[in-house]
């Protein structure tokens, strides 16, 4: 059985890895991430002005929970998600991609690995030098935690976006302003259903601070953003496999 299953499964592996490669060809260049950089670099300026503060270790990690997993990281993985996917429907082009024998669950995957390549280094990096520059004892290793977990859940879920949408950008700037950065603050109830704040929650227990949607489990914080990540993933695969080739 085993003989049987083990040149599909290197086929696979061997799939991602290509098509992994050429989706961040596509989508990595100059202009992106200068802009993504300058965008999340934001962070670290801030962050150096909470060191005069009365509480710089408190204030440093509400900056990075409320600024860096409430806007910075949404928005910056919102611009490089969807456009993994919705760039190809767009300009008809994933026809080419159509034309190759990989499953769609691969180049799924691969889109959302595409993003989260993308959004650690140029995205996440800043973020944890934020942490640092923000002098606070023990926001370091939370932080480099919620970017990895927060990564994964809005590559999945924004690729799946602009995958299915034709304006997949605008939902989910939508998704952002509205749910996460309105509705979602209402209530404890209503927070549970916002990614960021799981991301928060992660950063809040370790400084024991609170935000705004701080105060799910650790447990939660980690296994909900994954799930989501999981199911975007999935959810492609899925509109993939039902798009027609035009």
């Amino acid at each position: 059985m085993s003989t049987g299953q083990a040149p599909t499964l290197v086929r696979s592996s061997s799939d991602l890895i290509v098509l992994t490669r050429l989706l961040l060809r596509l989508h990595v260049n100059r202009a992106r991430v200068i802009s993504l950089g300058l965008l999340s670099s934001l962070t670290i300026a801030l962050a150096a002005a909470t060191r005069g503060s009365d509480d710089p270790s408190e204030a440093g990690a509400l900056l990075v929970a409320e600024m860096g997993f409430g806007v910075i990281l949404p928005v910056a993985v919102a611009w490089i998600g969807c456009a993994v996917v919705g760039d190809l429907v767009e300009d008809r082009t994933l026809v080419y991609l159509w034309q190759k024998p990989v499953s769609r669950i691969t180049l799924a995957t691969a889109a959302v690995f595409t993003s989260i390549l993308v959004t650690l280094p140029v995205v996440g990096a800043p973020l944890v030098v934020a942490a640092v520059v923000a002098d606070a004892e023990g926001l370091v290793t939370p932080v480099i935690a919620a970017v990895v977990i927060g990564s994964v859940a809005y590559s999945g879920l924004f690729v799946l976006a602009g995958a299915r949408l034709r304006r997949g950008l605008w939902f989910a700037l939508g998704y952002i302003l509205s749910w996460e950065n309105g509705i979602a603050r209402i209530g404890d109830s209503l927070a549970r259903l916002s990614i960021s704040g799981y991301l928060q929650s992660i950063v809040a227990e370790a400084m024991d601070v609170s935000t705004t949607l701080s105060g799910a489990s650790t447990t939660a914080s980690v296994v909900t953003p994954l799930a989501v990540g999981l199911i975007g993933a999935v959810g492609t695969a899925v509109v993939l496999a039902r798009r027609e080739i035009d």
